[in-house]
């Protein structure tokens, strides 16, 4: 059903769920887990380093053992105070680089404020970093180089190729210059053939920007930036945005009003968020292939 404003044709949009596409990762992940015990003798496993006891880093961690769990992945959850030092980070990751046992390390971010980022997350081995995050994966990314892609913007492009929206030629424009999601989803964007436009808080004009775009992402963390005003008929809006406001969680986009105009959106929460941790999983697994020289993983192939 269509309804009109402003000499614009409303029509509500698709919803790209992540469930039907976090089951088929799991499912692709599963198989792959059960193969590499069987051909290997030994399980995939993940490593989450958390400092501290915050809400949010709790919850991912959560979110992340459940997930690992349901793909035959083993976890190893490795606790620090809050007081924890650099250096104390930075030794536990090394101790974790080190294990043979250990196929996947993840820091959960953010990190106490005293802590120097950069450090810790320089210290993660690149074929253990299945999240994508440290300075040498990050710079293989950029370069275009095999690395392991960051997961939460990866899971992005899980959706859109589950549901068919081309990217190929088309106009993206990316909300948001984090390291996290960001800039790594414009640079995988770019690689797969977007002509991509990078915009952030001191953007003049953002609606100029999104309304000529075929695809728009958001990972600015400011609920309702993009209104339905601010993208053209039949645009696909990918929200990686998860704010609190009146004891809901939203998402960045205005969901009322961009699914009058978009083509297809992923809703806030059940969008982005179920995908993510399963496309942590599959890095988790291509890595454990990769650290045992076996090639013939689908999964590895991908990387």
């Amino acid at each position: 059903m269509s309804r009109w404003a402003k000499g614009i044709a409303l029509t509500t949009a698709k919803i790209l769920r992540g469930a039907p596409v976090a089951r088929r990762v799991r499912l692709e992940v599963e198989t792959a887990a059960r193969t590499f015990v069987a051909e290997t003798g030994i399980s995939p496993t993940l490593a989450t380093v958390l400092a501290g006891s915050a809400p949010p880093s709790s919850a991912y961690r959560d979110a992340i053992s459940q997930a690992m769990g349901a793909c035959g992945i083993n976890h190893v959850d490795v606790l620090l105070p809050v007081a924890a030092t650099t250096g104390r980070i930075v030794e536990t990751i090394e101790r974790l680089n080190e294990r043979d046992d250990v196929h996947g390390v993840i820091v959960l971010l953010p990190l106490p404020p005293h802590i120097h980022v950069l450090d810790v997350l320089s210290s993660i081995a690149t074929h253990k970093d299945v999240d994508g995050i440290s300075p040498t994966s990050v710079g293989r990314l950029h370069l275009g180089l095999p690395t392991l892609y960051p997961s939460t913007p990866l899971a992005g492009l899980e959706i859109l190729d589950h549901y068919q929206i081309p990217i190929p030629g088309k106009r993206a424009v990316v909300v948001g210059r984090g390291n996290v999601v960001g800039k790594p989803m414009a640079a995988l964007l770019t690689a797969r053939d977007a002509t991509v436009t990078l915009c952030h808080s001191r953007t003049v004009l953002l609606e100029d920007e999104t309304r000529i775009a075929d695809i728009v992402v958001l990972a600015a963390g400011h609920p309702g930036l993009l209104t339905g005003e601010m993208i053209k008929p039949g645009a696909t809006v990918i929200d990686f945005g998860v704010n609190v406001a009146a004891g809901r969680i939203i998402g960045d986009a205005d969901a009322e009003s961009v699914e009058l105009v978009a083509g297809a959106y992923t809703p806030v929460p059940g969008g982005t968020t179920p995908v993510t941790t399963t496309a942590l999983a599959r890095n988790t697994v291509t890595a454990a292939y990769s650290q045992v020289g076996d090639p013939k993983s689908s999964l590895a192939a991908e990387a």
